[in-house]
């Protein structure tokens, strides 16, 4: 399933890993589809990148960054491209729990106007065609009424009929005319039929014409993408296995849970009297994260009740009852939803205000940007390295990491078109580890 939604939450899983083939020469060589999910191996642009996104460097030590995900992410409401985005992190822990360790690069792919004048130009050619062939038609068939000698009807001097110019009289006149008249009635008919015949017989030719076309697209689809983007040969950003993100909607999971929590609800209501005094206690350190719920769309009845010990983090309660419904979920996908911190400190992170903590804005725009999707720590224990050896690069230390983007999808055109394809930078939050 794709991530194309402006309303919905979906949630990604790793997958199989990607299988590598090897070329003529022994090198690698992944799968160039561009419009895919996945984590790790190398990115897939979508077009030949500018050269400042072929080794992207860290903010705080410069290093190279090693990518680590891409998104597949269309809009319904941006018909006009696909989106892709490429989400890059600092192999340093001294630099991957701070926002300044990873970038998020955008792209914006045209959706191909060659291929809808293309077809425009194969529908006017067949058009052209159809009226040239009928054209033909018509003429065949003037021709054979035309064709017709007169002197047929005994019209010429010295016919077949014998009748001369000099001895015709009115009668024989009248018959001759009304004669030449109905055969002419006869043979526009016969080529009124003629030509409906033939329209038949091409626009038959025709259809068997494009479902042999159709056929041989099919095939060209099923052996082999006709879509292909680029990978940049020795990538240095190419640190971690590649597999592929499954995706589906969280509402599966939510539907499930409800199933088995309304099997239990007989069960818990015996108890209920025993835990009055509890519950008046958790009431009470509720009223504490009241300032909360206008900003995570909680519901203080949601919490009503959990024991004292989740009550008294009830930002981490209401994280690990989120993501208890699909443990192994390392992304969450929800455009212009509502983030999950993990932590208090997460919460603040997100709390936007116009003094301490200002909400990041379009700078073509100015719009504030909107939430789009986050990547979890769950992340951290599934992901492998190319190079197990190599410790170093494997000190990846975050809580989540959450990205927003302009709703607008601005861009600047002499800037950020790339081979008629749109690159830019988007905005990312990383909420530090416990």
């Amino acid at each position: 399933m794709s991530i194309k939604n402006d309303t919905k939450t979906f949630l990604g899983f790793i997958d199989e890993p990607i299988e590598i083939s090897k070329n003529n020469k022994e090198e690698e060589e992944e799968d160039d589809y561009p419009y895919s999910t996945k984590i790790g191996g190398s990115p897939i642009w979508c077009a030949q990148p500018p050269n400042h996104l072929r080794d992207l460097k860290c903010n705080i030590c410069s290093s190279s960054l090693s990518f680590l995900l891409q998104a597949y992410c269309p809009l319904n409401s941006l018909s006009d491209y696909e989106r892709n985005f490429y989400v890059f992190v600092c192999p340093s822990n001294e630099c991957n729990p701070l926002s300044s360790g990873w970038r998020v690069i955008k792209c914006l792919d045209p959706l191909k106007e060659e291929e809808e004048e293309e077809g425009e130009e194969e529908e006017e050619e067949e058009e052209e065609e159809e009226n040239v062939q009928n054209e033909q038609i018509e003429e065949k068939a003037k021709q054979n009424v035309i064709e017709k000698p007169v002197d047929d009807w005994g019209i010429e001097d010295t016919d077949e009929w014998g009748i001369s110019s000099s001895v015709s009289t009115n009668s024989t006149t009248s018959t001759t005319t009304e004669s030449v008249s109905n055969s002419i009635d006869q043979l526009l008919k016969i080529r009124d039929n003629a030509i409906k015949e033939e329209k038949k017989k091409i626009k038959e030719e025709e259809q068997q014409k494009k479902k042999k076309k159709i056929n041989i697209e099919d095939d060209c689809i099923n052996e082999e993408e006709i879509i292909s983007g680029v990978i940049i040969p020795d990538d240095k950003s190419n640190q971690f296995q590649s597999c592929t993100l499954f995706i589906e909607e969280e509402s599966i999971y939510t539907k499930k849970d409800k199933k088995s929590s309304s099997n239990k609800s007989n069960n818990n209501n015996n108890n209920n009297n025993n835990n009055n005094q509890e519950s008046d206690l958790n009431q009470t350190i509720l009223k504490k994260y009241q300032g909360l719920e206008s900003t995570f769309g909680d519901e203080s009845g949601e919490w009503s009740d959990e024991t004292y010990e989740y009550v008294k983090d009830r930002v981490f309660s209401k994280f690990i009852k989120k993501i208890s419904l699909a443990p192994d979920q390392c992304l969450r996908y929800s455009y212009n939803g509502k983030p999950l911190p993990m932590t208090a400190e997460g919460v603040k992170l997100l709390s936007f205000n116009q003094t301490n903590n200002l909400p990041p804005h379009c700078s073509i725009c100015n719009s504030v940007k909107v939430f789009e999707f986050q990547i979890l720590s769950t992340l951290i224990s599934q992901i492998k390295l190319r190079d197990p050896s190599d410790s170093k690069k494997n000190q990846l230390e975050f809580s989540n990491a959450f990205i927003y983007t302009c709703p607008n999808n601005c861009f600047d055109k002499q800037k950020d078109t790339f081979n008629n394809v749109i690159y830019n930078e988007e905005t990312i939050k990383i909420e530090k580890s416990i």
